[in-house]
């Protein structure tokens, strides 16, 4: 059985701040490195110039994906705006050298026509869905029965349960009782 590791790099809980890019990504890589372990890592693009040395270090042995230019909700913005994100991630990944095939939209909210435009830019695949019985966002309600590219979908936890630390924010304070008290280090 094969596992599939992403990570999605964005702003620090829902901000433009990226201190975990410097305290915690070196670390993970290191781990990633002693480990043996290959993983997607899923750039909100225009964090891209900032952190360009760390960007070209995940390159070198890592698949990067967009996870979009800017991180907005598409359910918000105009089918040129989806586009432009679509098209800006993609040609900013590209910039450092690396294939951009993959896509994750912002929030796991999806719009109907997101997948005709990840085709027409060249994407290859999509993993914006979960097989989960969460409800919300989550649940895929409205997912498009015909999606133009292949799907992989995110990761799930006991019960169909999806798995990420946007889930485990969700659930806050009950979920910080299944998180150890002491932070382990790498």
């Amino acid at each position: 059985m094969k596992t599939i590791f992403s990570v999605d790099l964005e702003g620090d809980w829902d901000s433009e701040e990226t201190d975990s890019f410097s305290l915690v990504l070196p670390k993970l890589l290191d781990f990633f490195r002693d480990n043996h372990i290959k993983a997607t890592f899923f750039v909100v693009t225009n964090l891209i110039k900032d952190n360009k040395k760390l960007m070209k270090q995940i390159a070198r042995k890592h698949e990067l994906a967009s996870h979009s230019n800017t991180h907005r909700r598409f359910n918000s913005l105009s089918l040129k705006e989806i586009e432009d994100e679509i098209k800006t991630s993609k040609k900013e990944i590209e910039k450092l050298g690396k294939e951009c095939i993959g896509f994750r939209v912002p929030h796991f909210i999806t719009h109907p026509k997101m997948f005709s435009l990840l085709k027409k830019h060249g994407y290859v695949y999509d993993s914006s869905f979960s097989p989960s019985i969460f409800p919300g966002r989550y649940i895929n309600i409205g997912k498009p029965k015909n999606i133009e590219i292949k799907e992989i979908p995110i990761s799930k936890f006991m019960l169909k349960l999806p798995f990420s630390l946007s889930y485990i924010r969700a659930f806050y304070p009950l979920s910080m009782r299944f998180i150890p008290k002491k932070p382990r280090h790498f």
